[in-house]
């Protein structure tokens, strides 16, 4: 499954990597991953898409704005321009779409981290 391909690279960041939702209580810093849209990709001929481009979000937290964003270039450095298979999955190309920066509260720094990803049926 894609989740645990992303993650199995993510890990090779941080070892508190979580797909999806976070609870509360958990020590920073750590990132969370999910899937935001899945978009069949249309070719011409009929036999159905062959490839689907994903959006895909890695959330880093921190303390410090200056560790998040050593986190987000972290991800950046090791999910733009992936390529590989695993988990029964292809991703053909992951490219880097964005990042957003939001402030928490009580020093919990957030960067969003958006990737597309062209994965192969």
């Amino acid at each position: 499954m894609l989740h645990e391909l992303i993650y199995d690279q993510l890990k090779t960041i941080i070892d508190k990597v979580y797909p999806g939702v976070v609870a509360e209580a958990e020590e920073l810093p750590y990132i969370a991953h999910f899937n935001i849209s899945n978009i069949p990709f249309a070719d011409s001929d009929l036999e159905g898409s062959k490839m689907d481009v994903i959006r895909w979000q890695v959330s880093c937290f921190h303390s410090s704005f200056s560790g998040v964003t050593t986190l987000a270039d972290s991800v950046r450095t090791v999910l733009d321009e992936y390529s590989g298979s695993g988990h029964d999955v292809t991703i053909e190309r992951c490219i880097f779409a964005g990042e957003n920066y939001i402030y928490e509260g009580n020093r919990v720094h957030h960067m969003a981290v958006d990737f597309e990803i062209r994965l192969k049926r």
